[in-house]
């Protein structure tokens, strides 16, 4: 209901309009009254009515000096000034104020509910303006995320001149003119079971402000697994402050919430962007050793030779080999937060943790071996699956390791077994997230033709978080959350113009566009020609 608030310094008047008029049938809530602009305006300023009604003249702070204080703090309250005939200079004044209407006094019940009525329709009008902004805002938002991301696999992936990569990015307001560029990732995730999804997601979107406040610092999302950084800058030495001045801010931050942990790992810089791909692969490899190395704290790849890993707060040296801490640790934490992507960066670091003498030791290698098929079976029955469906029957696992004859081969194997248990993982995620997706599905089946539908509504009804369900979403579905529904409104839209009589006016209403003008262009945009040449096309056939 609209919020009506009332300021008339006659009692009985007050009195009058506050009987006479059926607020709650009409749609109105009279929020609250005062008898002058003084006691009223304070008042305002806490219930933030959607309409006011005053009287111009009143002791102490008339109608006009009260609407000019309330349109300057609070311009989106309409404004109905109450005068009588011989005020009319006044109720000029105020319409150049701003008022949305004024009424003579005395003013009867039925003249008041159809000011009211205008008044409420304006208001409807302006809301409806207001969210469909909100909307095309968010929806150019995600699309413009989106595209940002096909964008950064286009630099890594390379293959292209540096010229269009520079046109492109001007695009996207970047400036690939620096000189010498490094690539990172980073990620944010909770320490155990202290925070929520939704806690992550939340600061990943504080730490993405910080690349926006820095020139030549570009941030890539990349769904669940964090982001990646491209830093640019004319010399390394710059390149070297800057990646060190973003972390240094991001660590900072991060300080305000100890339920989270973070980490880095930083390539090599490149002066080409055709060397873009090396610088990720580097970055890539450092960012492994968060299953190996303590949380919280960035990794360089410059430093990779001399690295001392720590593991739960103890120094660990690459020249002594700590079976337990290398091996137990570092594979349980890749087997909950690694990626299929990572099994083979991850075990190539994972070895040259352990270093040649190690894996040339029968010894070593056959405690290695045991521990990993306990590990990996572990795992497996965690998650609900059946360790023999993966591992085989038996002994299958370490017979096979054991009679390896190179630590190559070693590799090979010990990925095969990683990449069948991160998939079980992976299916049982899919399964977690089923429920979330599936409610979201329904709710855009049964919401697609209200104009009002939105990523935020989408993401209340199923009780997330709005920026946790735009990353689920596209994870998941493989489009965003807007493309999604585009998809399903043009779906039953070329139903409608092709079983129907409906004009294309009354199809784009139908589906959930109030604007036809917007309708026809999405339609083009997406389907290759208007609604009207859709229908003939299939008239034709």
């Amino acid at each position: 209901m609209l919020k009506v608030f009332l300021v008339e310094d006659e009692a009985v008047v007050r009195r009058s309009i506050k009987k006479n008029i059926p607020w709650e049938e009409e749609g109105f809530t009279l929020a609250g009254e005062a008898s002058d602009g003084e006691l009223a305006y304070p008042q305002i300023r806490k219930i933030k009515p959607d309409i006011l009604i005053t009287d111009i003249r009143m002791p102490f702070m008339d109608g006009l000096e009260l609407s000019r204080l309330v349109k300057k703090e609070m311009p989106d309250i309409k404004i109905i000034i109450l005068s009588g005939f011989d005020e009319f200079d006044y109720a000029k004044q105020a319409i150049s104020i701003g008022v949305t209407d004024y009424l003579l006094k005395p003013a009867d019940a039925k003249k008041m509910v159809e000011t009211l009525r205008t008044v409420a329709g304006i208001i409807e009008k302006e809301n409806a303006q207001k969210e469909k902004i909100r909307r095309l805002r968010e929806e150019n938002a995600l699309s413009m995320a989106d595209a940002r991301e096909k964008f950064f696999q286009s630099i890594i992936k390379g293959g292209k001149p540096f010229s269009e990569f520079y046109e492109e990015g001007r695009r996207y307001d970047m400036d690939f003119g620096g000189g010498i560029y490094v690539i990172e990732l980073f990620t944010v995730y909770p320490e155990e079971k202290t925070a929520s999804a939704e806690a992550c997601e939340s600061m990943k979107e504080k730490i993405s402000g910080l690349a926006g406040d820095m020139k030549q610092v570009y941030l890539f999302k990349r769904g669940l697994e964090g982001f990646a950084l491209l830093f640019a800058d004319e010399d390394e030495e710059g390149l070297k402050e800057k990646v060190k001045d973003f972390n240094a801010r991001a660590e900072s931050l991060l300080k305000e919430d100890s339920s989270l942990s973070w980490f880095a790992g930083v390539g090599r810089p490149v002066l080409h962007f055709s060397e873009m791909s090396h610088s990720f692969e580097d970055a890539d490899k450092m960012f492994c050793y968060r299953f190996m190395a303590e949380n919280n704290h960035v990794l360089y790849f410059s430093d990779r030779d001399n690295l001392k890993i720590r593991e739960k707060n103890e120094a660990l040296d690459l020249g002594s080999i700590d079976l337990q801490k290398l091996n137990q640790n570092a594979l349980n934490d890749f087997l909950r937060n690694g990626t299929l992507s990572e099994v083979r960066p991850f075990t190539h670091e994972f070895f040259r943790e352990l270093g040649k003498k190690g894996m040339d030791s029968m010894l070593v290698r056959h405690y290695l071996i045991v521990d990993w098929n306990l590990a990996l079976s572990s795992f497996i029955r965690e998650i609900g699956g059946n360790p023999e469906t993966i591992l085989g029957k038996g002994n299958t696992f370490t017979d096979r390791l054991l009679s390896a004859r190179t630590t190559d081969e070693i590799k090979k194997y010990l990925r095969e077994y990683l990449d069948r248990a991160l998939e079980l993982r992976n299916m049982a995620s899919q399964n977690k997230y089923a429920k979330i997706m599936s409610d979201a599905k329904e709710y855009i089946a049964g919401h697609y033709n209200d104009e009002n539908i939105s990523l935020n509504s989408a993401a209340e009804a199923v009780s997330v978080s709005p920026s946790y369900f735009s990353t689920l979403f596209s994870q998941e579905e493989g489009k965003t959350f807007i493309e999604y529904l585009t998809d399903i409104r043009m779906q039953h839209a070329k139903e409608l113009l092709r079983c129907s009589s409906m004009k294309a006016s009354e199809v784009g209403f139908e589906v959930g566009y109030k604007d036809n003008h917007y309708f026809a262009s999405i339609f083009k945009k997406t389907q290759g020609m208007t609604p009207t040449e859709y229908r003939a096309k299939g008239r034709e056939t």
